[in-house]
């Protein structure tokens, strides 16, 4: 009798051991492909005998991570273009080194502008830009596939890449340029992260139905997972400046309001301002937190620290208080310059509290008009004697009555005033 085999598919043995190929695919997959960058890390990383038997590695430290860099994406890109073309079985698999792609980038980046390496030494002028296009590649077939939740955020941390790159860039050019003991340093990278900033708040970007890719479906990934963190950075970044910059901008005369130092903050809070109302008005699906109400008591409090630094800067400027923290609090010019500076903000906010009789506003304005009188009696009253602190209490007193006189407080529960129609009585 002549012996026929069973196809593997006809047998329950056969049956079982596909399964388990299929269960083990990815797993095997992914062993194939770490043990080939091992391979690779190894070629990389090799050495020869010198002349003087000494081991010489092959390639530079400044050129190895670029090709640990290009060993991987290169490698990504190889397995998808394969799958993409059909010449793997395992086509769903095979792409799935392509998700890892940019967390890889973004580490070396971050890592770069953290020790400030010179990221595009080495031959990264050229392996950057290339890794740039694989990831863009490999990004516009695969961002319409599963997972689903992964890609809005692989499309936002394209932009922080970028945002990396530029800034390690400029810090290359701020060190060879020698301006890390000048204002200009943090001048340079304000104007540069409000650009971005600015650039993400596009009206066009806003709209609901945005025109190309990557817009047409990642619009909101771009306009707020990619937009808040680096608001989020630049605010803080604003504030360090304004808190810790003398506004020494040589070799350009200080002048108050008009140094670059205080231009460069206003940018980047601007920036951020017109990123927020743009987000508000947006009518792309965006979380609850994208229009919460509640950041605005914090916008308030950013806006009032810088003010009170630019009068830092100008009295250490005009008046030679030195730059330090207990020379600037034990100054007479610059706590009477805060008590009149205070009643003025106070005054503006009360006063713009009365044409929509906005209550909140006035009461905000009397708190801080409260808080300069406070700050008289306790931190003024020990600075000095005699004339000088007479005037400050002269000058405190006259902006009171003038803010009593015309800034009283509104009716509590009043809507704004409209004005009446013609023909009618009260």
């Amino acid at each position: 009798m002549e012996y026929r085999p069973q196809a593997p598919e006809q047998s329950a043995l056969g049956r079982s051991f596909a399964q388990m190929e299929d269960s083990l695919r990815p797993a095997l997959l992914w062993i194939g492909f770490l043990w080939w960058q091992f391979a690779l890390y190894g070629e990389i990383t090799r050495s020869t005998i010198g002349l003087q038997a000494t081991p010489v590695p092959l390639f530079g430290a400044t050129v190895q991570p670029h090709l640990h860099l290009l060993a991987w994406v290169g490698s990504a890109f190889v397995l998808h273009e394969l799958s993409w073309r059909g010449r793997l079985r395992c086509a769903a698999i095979a792409v799935t080194p392509a998700w890892t792609v940019l967390p890889f980038m973004l580490l070396a980046a971050a890592h770069g502008a953290a020790t400030r390496d010179h990221v595009f030494q080495g031959g990264g002028w050229i392996v950057w830009p290339l890794l740039v296009l694989l990831h863009l590649r490999m990004l516009r077939r695969l961002d319409q596939d599963p997972p689903a939740q992964w890609w809005p955020w692989v499309h936002a941390g394209g932009v922080w890449l970028l945002a990396l790159l530029a800034g390690n860039l400029l810090m290359y050019a701020v060190d060879t340029a020698g301006l890390w003991d000048s204002a200009w340093a943090s001048v340079i990278l304000l104007v540069a992260g409000s650009l971005v900033v600015l650039l993400l708040s596009r009206q066009r970007w806003f709209e609901a139905a945005a025109p190309g890719w990557p817009l047409d479906r990642f619009a909101g990934a771009y306009l707020w997972l990619a937009a808040a963190p680096l608001v989020l950075a630049l605010i803080a970044g604003a504030l360090r400046v304004a808190l810790t910059s003398n506004g020494d901008a040589r070799p350009l005369p200080y002048l108050p309001l008009a140094n670059p130092t205080d231009l460069a903050v206003a940018l980047a809070l601007g920036a951020c301002a017109l990123w927020w109302l743009r987000l508000s008005a947006s009518t792309l699906p965006l979380p609850a937190a994208a229009r919460d109400d509640g950041w605005t008591p914090w916008a308030i409090a950013i806006a009032f620290i810088v003010l009170n630094t630019v009068w830092l800067r100008a009295a250490h400027h005009l008046f030679s208080v030195p730059w330090d923290a207990g020379a600037l609090f034990s100054s007479f010019i610059v706590q009477a310059g805060y008590s009149i500076l205070w009643t003025l903000l106070a005054l503006v906010l009360m006063l713009g509290a009365l044409p929509s009789q906005q209550r909140k506003l006035w009461l905000l304005g009397a708190a801080l008009l409260g808080a300069t009188v406070l700050k008289l009696f306790v931190v003024d009253l020990s600075n000095r004697d005699g004339t000088e602190r007479i005037f400050v209490f002269i000058a405190v007193g006259v902006l009171m009555l003038v803010v009593g006189y015309f800034a009283p407080l509104p009716p509590a529960g009043r809507s704004p005033t409209r004005p009446e129609p013609q023909g009618t009585r009260p």
